[in-house]
């Protein structure tokens, strides 16, 4: 079967406002992407998300600023290794005629190259968390079950403002955004509109960037089956109309169906490697457990016969080192070792990424299952410790807390709290969805002064509840904890 993506689709400039190329200064279109991101607002919060430990004062533990750092290191480097598989000719499926459309009479391909794959995988493997909630992923699923049960108490039909005349099915559509929120699809909101400072357009990033960051395009209800793309509800309601154009230019449907841009395999796989070590380390630095314990794990899937047991039965016996070094030690080994296959792995399946036929993470298909057995560390060790799920517990008070509060004085509005709730909202939420439903929506640029409370009162309860969802999942953890503590009367300041 022929390939069906192409590259110069895949590495489009083009943006959501209609524009495409360089910027006004020595930056490409891409590096002007990455200094959009790394001023961002919504970066900087992501050093009091969590990683794993909600709510930690340990600098040693990770957040998901530092999680994210490290992800954009190993994209990075995939990136260098992808451009040196192109020239280096040895595999024959993925060749330098793909990117002749890149070729100027200022730098040569290679030179170009560099500036653009590296690039693009750095900015995204940064801000791929970008829309995650206060205390993880487990943030996520509160929001997800808050609105199963809430869901179950209402005609979604009439709270959706759903008239005859209306598609009957957009109401259930909507609550998808709320029942199987995901942090994935609020990241694309967040950088498309959220970052709103006078451009209804958000971060304007280019299609190639926004392409590579879509891990699961998938508009619909999410289902457990071969395709990777719909494991998740990736895409909002909201954001419809952008997932179009994006998908549209970089050229990511194939017959009828959406597929992953290639180099998302690979910014995947950066996300997988960092946070499945670190979580392991950061296990380690809490005293879960000692590093035999990770030996005796890893190396179960290894032959005795293969270099990697060899070297990690070496570091395990080294009688020379403390056990603070050899954590370090195992770091290093475990990421050359994941980098390394994960990238082996990319290159064996190339001419099926490119079909759109391959379809699971890279590193399911390591022979070793050294990721995976990490993983076993982490849910043995971790993940059920006193200490996250005391948290967790904490996280899951604190968020529906919020929900309750904003959702009866917003939108039920039985406690007489509407005005005051409303001032009490970040008003870049608010302009977000007057701007989304209203007149504005056709500007390239907004005053976000225009707006006022009588603007917000007149939003349909999607929009309303979409701007509660918003807030609250902007949220660092301290700030949740704070918030939900101020409007429960249990702190004064």
């Amino acid at each position: 079967m022929a390939q069906k993506l192409n590259w110069k689709k895949l590495l489009s400039t083009f943006r959501l406002n209609g524009t495409s190329g360089a910027g006004k200064d020595i930056r490409n279109a891409f590096e002007s992407d990455y200094g959009r991101v790394i001023f961002s607002p919504a970066i900087r919060r992501m050093h009091d998300k969590t990683q794993v430990f909600p709510l930690s004062d340990d600098d040693n533990i990770h957040t998901r600023l530092t999680h994210s750092q490290e992800v954009m290191s190993i994209g990075y480097t995939f990136g260098l290794k992808l451009i040196k598989e192109i020239f280096d000719k040895k595999n024959t499926d993925i060749t330098e005629k793909e990117f002749d459309f890149l070729k100027n009479n200022d730098e040569c391909l290679r030179s170009t190259l560099l500036r653009t794959v590296p690039v693009i995988l750095q900015t995204v493997c940064l801000f791929h968390d970008i829309g995650n909630t206060p205390f993880g992923h487990f943030g996520e699923d509160t929001i997800s079950n808050y609105f199963e049960t809430f869901f179950k108490k209402i005609d979604k039909n009439v709270f959706f403002d759903i008239g005859v005349d209306d598609d009957p099915k957009r109401a259930e559509i909507q609550a998808l955004d709320f029942t199987e929120y995901d942090g994935n699809a609020q990241g694309l909101r967040v950088l498309t509109k959220l970052q709103i400072l006078d451009n209804i357009y958000g971060l304007n990033l280019t299609s190639a960037v926004l392409g590579t960051y879509l891990k699961y395009p998938n508009k619909e209800e999410k289902k457990r089956n071969d395709e990777i793309a719909n494991n998740k509800h990736g895409v909002f309601f909201s954001e419809y109309e952008h997932f179009e154009k994006i998908i549209s230019h970089c050229g990511l449907k194939i017959d009828d169906k959406i597929v992953r841009h290639p180099l998302c395999f690979l910014m995947e796989a950066a996300d997988t490697i960092a946070y499945r070590i670190m979580d392991v380390e950061d296990g380690f630095n809490k005293k879960f457990y000692k590093t035999d314990a990770i030996f005796e794990n890893v190396l179960k899937n290894i032959p005795n016969t293969d270099k990697l047991h060899s070297d990690l039965s070496t570091l395990r016996n080294n009688p020379s080192l403390n056990e603070r070094v050899k954590m370090v030690k195992l770091r290093i080994l475990l990421i050359d070792y994941l980098v390394k296959t994960a990238f082996d792995i990319f290159i064996e399946n190339y001419s099926k990424i490119m079909n759109g036929e391959y379809q699971k993470e890279l590193l399911d298909d390591d022979l070793f299952k050294v990721e995976s057995s990490l993983g076993e560390i982490c849910k043995e060790y971790i993940y059920n410790s006193d200490e996250v799920n005391l948290m967790e517990v904490t996280g899951n008070s604190v968020i529906v807390g919020l929900l309750n509060f904003y959702i009866e004085a917003l939108i039920i509005k039985s406690n007489c709290l509407e005005r005051k709730a409303f001032n009490m909202i970040s008003k870049s939420f608010i302009y977000t969805s007057i701007l989304e439903c209203s007149t504005y929506s056709h500007k390239k640029s907004v005053d976000i002064f225009e707006f006022n409370f009588d603007d917000f009162t007149k939003l349909n309860n999607y929009y309303k509840l979409r701007i509660i969802v918003d807030f609250i999942s902007g949220m660092t953890d301290l700030y949740a904890l704070k918030h939900y503590q101020f409007i429960s009367g249990l702190r004064l300041k």
